[in-house]
């Protein structure tokens, strides 16, 4: 048992593993999310918090993002809440579970105080999509000590999306000259 609990302190504390969506990325690439989703001012880290450390052991929460980090998912999103402080929620099955993705926040609320606020209707009407739209999801930990830490399959992502951003940009800048 004193073994146990050394490695579980030499592996840090989790408090939440999840799934990360990058939006900002995959919204340049998917017509129906720019169509759905491009009035909102996302944030920089868009995750949904799956298993927490206040209901679960750090054992299943290591277990969790083990089992995952090495691949990607596919999630669906499927509708969507806001609340007249421009927070926004979306809501996504992926593995055919239901979770909130924490979208865009003015609130630093722990994310399942969040999920609490929309059992509570905090978060007005829920705003179904036209369709379920598809998207890529990466399991994450976040550690008390080290913050966010991505799987391998979301830095091998970034690293495609680089060359696509730029060449986005200098489309961008061309039309902007051209006008």
């Amino acid at each position: 048992m004193a073994a146990a609990a050394n490695n579980n302190s030499a592996r840090g504390h989790l408090l939440h593993v999840g799934f990360t969506v990058p939006l900002n990325e995959l919204i340049l690439e998917n017509e129906a999310l720019e169509r759905e989703l491009s009035h909102l001012d996302f944030r920089y880290n868009i995750y949904s918090a799956v298993l927490f450390y206040k209901t679960s052991n750090q054992d299943a929460l290591y277990d969790w993002f083990e089992q995952r980090k090495r691949s990607a998912r596919t999630g669906y999103l499927r509708a969507f809440y806001s609340n007249k402080k421009g927070e926004t929620i979306i809501e996504m099955d992926v593995d055919g579970k239901q979770f909130y993705l924490i979208a865009s926040t003015a609130t630093s609320k722990p994310p399942v105080e969040m999920k609490k606020d929309i059992s509570r209707g905090l978060f007005g009407e829920r705003k179904l999509f036209s369709e379920r739209i598809p998207i890529t999801c990466f399991p994450y930990k976040y550690d008390a000590n080290a913050g966010f830490i991505e799987c391998e399959a979301f830095t091998t992502f970034k690293n495609e999306q680089k060359p696509k951003k730029g060449a986005l940009q200098l489309k961008q800048d061309e039309k902007t000259v051209d006008t």
